[in-house]
This record gives C-alpha cells, structure tokens and sequence, in this order.
C-alpha cells in the first residue's frame, strides 16, 4: 500500500483503525466507506444481477454500490439502479430496510464498510424494461423464499432477510390472493403466534393492574370500566369489519381470565 501525500511504501498499520507512513508521517483513518443496496421486487420475486467485476466476479448480488462525492445513499441508490439495470426509479419508491456495516477485502486490502439498504416494488411491466449495464452480466429473479439458500457476496444475506421480512409484514391483497393454500396456513398460523404473544403482553399488564389495585385497596371487578372496555372494543370491531358479537364473546373470556389472575393477587 502506498502512501496518497508522498507516494511511498511505508504505511505501517498503527492499531486496527489508524496506518502511518513512516516516511512522512501521514496518518490514515480507516472510517468506514458508504454504500447504498437495493433489494428490487416484482411480486415475490428479488431481483439479483450477476457481478461481472472483482470482488466476488460471477457472484449473483443486489444492485448496490459505493457512494459519490456529494451523494447521499439515496441519491447513490437511484444512480446505482440506473447504471447497472436502466431503470429510472423514484425517491420516493425507496423504502429503508436496514443500516449494517461489514468488511469488504479487494486487491490485499480490507475496509470497512457502512450500508444503507433499501426496498423498491416494481411491476411486471417495469420489470421488462431492465437492462443490465457494464458492472453486471446477467440478472434473475429468484423466490423471495428461495433466496435463503443461496451464498450471497458482502451483507446481501443479512438484508434478503430484513426484506422478505419487510414483504411478509407488509402483504397486500393483491399479494396474498397470489399465494398457494400452504402459503396462506403458515401465515395464519404466523398471526395467531402474535396473537398469543398478544394475550400474554396483556396478562402482564393486568398483573400490573392488579398491584396497583392491591397497594390502594380497590376492588378487581370494576363495573363501568367494564362496560367501556366492552363498548369500545364492539365500536373497534365494526370499523374493522369485524362481528361485534364475537368480539364481545373473545372479550368476556379474556375478562373471566384477568378476574382469575387478579384475585389470585388480591387475595
């Protein structure tokens, strides 16, 4: 490695972020480099190009890249998805998946890197106009699911993750009507963990509740609370869409089981 104020070769590394030049004494900082990475959607898909440079050449990867002078990683990004795919794309498609930070190797020399990741949806029509630039060879699109099973280069896997989480979390109708019978049972069965995981987040606070009650001598059943939980929660119901009747039915339950954890600490 030479040195970028005397051009010489006697940069010693000083500690794991700062080199010297013994000639000159130039000190380096190793702060990590921007980047910016877009995960580009159509449907279900994520799309990868073929990486036609070193590092990682003839590797399938997010369209990504480094940061220019004077850009920010958005602005990055909308060059980056220009250049390497020719798609023009907007600010306001991106959406922010994930901020993570890596080491990245090339010609013996390791830096660190700081990446902004984001997410942008296409349509199918949008799809069909992707052409690839200089830096990629090929591209393909590749089940969001699928994508788990392959050996992506830099953070790619780290943020395939983040966004087939973003994507589940974020299903339209559109997306769910397009998915198989086993698609739509593991996402049920996906709601109702949360949901239990709901029922048990509130049984603690109605523990707290309890407490709170014990420490100032009030009663567990109070009346007119119970009257307004059950009429908001009927009035949530129908702008929900949702039976009221069963909901009050769901609510007199849970109302059954908080009495039961409050009395056992009332007692």
């Amino acid at each position: 490695m030479f040195c970028s104020n005397c051009g010489q070769s006697t940069i010693i590394q000083i500690n794991p972020t700062v080199s010297k030049c013994q000639n000159c004494g130039y000190e380096f900082f190793g702060n990590p480099k921007a980047t910016a990475t877009a995960v580009i959607v159509c449907k279900d898909k994520l799309l990868l190009i073929e990486r036609k440079h070193n590092p990682f050449a003839g590797s399938w990867a997010f369209v990504g890249g480094f940061l220019d002078y004077g850009e920010n990683s958005k602005e990055a990004m909308i060059r980056e998805i220009k250049e390497e795919i020719g798609l023009d794309i907007s600010l306001e498609s991106l959406v922010f998946l994930d901020n993570s930070t890596h080491d990245y190797t090339y010609q013996n020399q390791t830096i660190s890197i700081n990446t902004n990741a984001y997410l942008i949806q296409i349509s199918k029509k949008i799809a069909q106009e992707i052409q690839v630039g200089d830096d990629a060879s090929g591209y393909k699109w590749v089940n969001k699911n699928d994508v788990f099973n392959m050996d992506l280069p830099f953070s790619n896997n780290e943020i395939a993750q983040k966004a087939v989480q973003y994507l589940d979390d974020n299903l339209d109708l559109a997306s769910l009507q397009s998915l198989e019978l086993p698609q739509i049972r593991q996402l049920i069965d996906k709601t109702d963990a949360e949901i239990l995981n709901l029922f048990a987040k509130r049984f603690e606070l109605v523990g707290l509740v309890a407490d709170y009650k014990k420490a100032n001598n009030i009663s567990a059943f109070q009346p007119n609370r119970w009257q307004e939980v059950l009429q908001n929660r009927q009035e949530i119901a129908i702008s929900l869409g949702i039976n009221p009747n069963f909901v009050v039915s769901v609510w007199e339950i849970l109302h059954q089981e908080a009495l039961r954890l409050e009395n056992q600490i009332l007692k």
